[in-house]
Parts: C-alpha cells; structure tokens; sequence
C-alpha cells in the first residue's frame, strides 16, 4: 500500500513523483487539499479555495460589509477587498481546470479496476488479480486489463494502448503547467512593472508638491512684503494728515480763547449800568471794543478740510488687487502626467 504524505495528509497516487509534485503545486495552502471550486487569484497571484479564503477574510474583518483586508498565507502579500469581500477577486479558471485532470486521474487510479500489488510493482487488475493494467479504456477514461476487454467489463468499449494515452495526457498536462507557469511569469512582471509604475508617480507627485510648496511661499513672501510696504505708506500718510489737523486744532482752540475773553470783557460792558457822568467813557470804549469783536468774528470760524465737514474718509486706500485676486484664483493644476 501507498504511505501517506506528511506535508499535505493526503496518499500519493500511483502516478509517480511528478503528479505527486503537481498536486503539491494544486494544493490550497489553508485547507491543504487539492483547491475545490472556485478558485480565486489574489492580487500576488496567489491561489485560494473560495471557502477557505471567505473564512479568512471573515476571520480577519468581523465587520466586513465595508471591506476589510487580508495577508495572503503564502507570501503575507496584504490583500485589500470592497464591500463585495471575495466575490470581488477573479477565479483562475486554467487552475481549476487542471485541478479536474488531476481529480480525473485520482478517479482512474482508485477505479475499482485497479489496484496495486503488495510489493509496490505494477498496477494489478482487480477482477482478474494477475493480469496487469496494460490497455486504457477510451469509453470509460480509466486503465484496465486485456482480459476485462475480451472477457469482462469492457468487452464493447474501445481500448488502445496505455502508452499512447500515457504520453498524449502527459503532454496535455505538461502543456497546461507552462501555460500556468507562462500566466505566472507575466503577472508578476506586470506586478513589478505596476510597481515601479507606482513608484514613479508617487516620486513625481512629491516632486509636484514641493514645487509647488516652494512657489506658494514665494507668493506668500512677496504679498508679506507688499503689504508692508503699503502699511508703512498708510502709516506715513495718516501721520502727515494727523500733524495738519493737530495744528488745526491748535488755530481752532487759540481762536475760541480769545474769543472767549472778548466775550466776557463785551458782556461786562454791556451789561454795566453806568450814571450819565459816565456815558461819555462807554461811548470812548466802545467803539475800540466793536471793532475788536468785528475783527474776531471775520477770523472764525477756521477754514476745515472739505472731507472733514462732509464726514467723509479722509484716508483712502486706492490699491487695485482684483485682477492679482483673479489671477490666483484661477491658478489650477493642469492634471500633466508625472
């Protein structure tokens, strides 16, 4: 009898080493059997089970509804799904079909028409137990013996040679195995060139930020400046104006001084109540007091500035920024590839 193997639990076949290698190559790295439909290829190019990948991914995303991520069991490449989980990942339909041949083969070598000899020889027949499979059956796509085709059950079927179907399935196989090892080598020399791919855009997007990190504070330093600049000319400005109207305050206060004093000695005079003797004196007084309050009263009031009175700003910042506004506001990054 076949011994069992203690990588993979399974009994090797009587196929020899290289369906044995084949099914190793097969086999899902979770469950550690022959993959069972459908079969998933991850983003590494990887294979899983569906179920086996389902448990995974559920295992690791308890709240999966909106996606989650995984590592892959074979090479922990991280494997990030939608809300779609395994049902978005592609199924590898040449893995499960190879996986069908191997399964086919299993099938043939544990037919009821075969068996092997204690000894580890050939394959034996199991309804003539000395006759060895020497003849495939093309109707029923297993082994047998010469006398199941004259005497038994495969007496109407049609037969040929072992060696001719040996050969044929040998190389259908072999066929398949470049075909996936052809399939292997091109995904990962997408995944590398992605790779690199990747690689260039996110150094072209640094590069993209920098510069315009750099251009940006170089905006920002002349407008700093500008605006200096222009707040050092209003501050000028507003000190020359203040100095006038300082002095014009000045005018105004002395004027209302005078004027003040002017009304107080006229007010006396007027309101004195002096004898007949006396009238001569006022009238001598007077006229010079008269010509004193003529004289103030042409002198006031002052002359204002216009703005002033008219309650206007007498400052006006006259600095034209809506067309340097619009300008900046349509800058925009013109999407050019990096």
């Amino acid at each position: 009898m076949l011994g069992v193997d203690h990588q993979t639990g399974r009994t090797p076949t009587a196929a020899g080493p290289h369906l044995e290698s084949l099914e190793r190559q097969l086999s899902c790295p979770i469950c550690l059997e022959l993959f069972s439909k459908p079969v998933l290829i991850l983003p590494c190019q990887h294979n899983l089970c569906r179920g086996c990948a389902s448990r995974l991914y559920e295992t690791h995303n308890p709240y999966h509804y909106t996606g989650g991520v995984f590592r892959c069991p074979t090479c922990r490449y991280e494997v990030y799904l939608d809300r779609h989980g395994v049902g978005g990942l592609r199924r590898n339909l040449l893995v499960e079909n190879i996986v069908d041949i191997c399964r086919e083969q299993q099938a043939r070598d544990s037919s009821k028409c075969a068996s092997t000899s204690g000894d580890g020889g050939e394959p034996l027949c199991a309804e003539h137990e000395e006759e060895t499979l020497n003849v495939y059956c093309r109707t029923c796509q297993v082994p047998t013996c010469s006398l199941c085709k004259v005497f038994g059950a495969h007496k109407n079927c049609e037969v040929c040679l072992l060696s001719d179907v040996y050969l044929s399935r040998k190389g259908e196989l072999a066929r398949a195995v470049d075909a996936l090892g052809a399939r292997r080598d091109g995904a990962r020399a997408a995944v590398e060139e992605l790779e690199g791919l990747a690689k260039r855009v996110a150094e072209g997007g640094r590069r993209q930020r920098d510069t315009l990190t750099e251009r940006f504070e170089a905006l920002c330093g002349v407008l700093h400046e500008k605006r200096a600049a222009l707040l050092l000319e209003v501050a000028q400005e507003e000190e020359a104006q203040l100095e006038t109207v300082r002095g014009l305050i000045e005018r105004h206060q002395g004027a209302q001084r005078d004027i003040a004093a002017l009304l107080q000695t006229a007010l006396l005079a007027v309101e004195e109540q002096p004898p007949a003797a006396t009238a001569a004196s006022f009238l001598l007084t007077s006229g010079e007091l008269l010509a004193r309050i003529r004289t103030a009263a042409q002198r006031v009031p002052l002359p204002v500035p216009k703005s002033d009175r008219e309650g206007k700003e007498h400052l006006h910042c006259a600095v034209g920024t809506e067309q340097a506004e619009a300008a900046l506001r349509s800058l925009d990054f013109d999407g050019e590839r990096f």
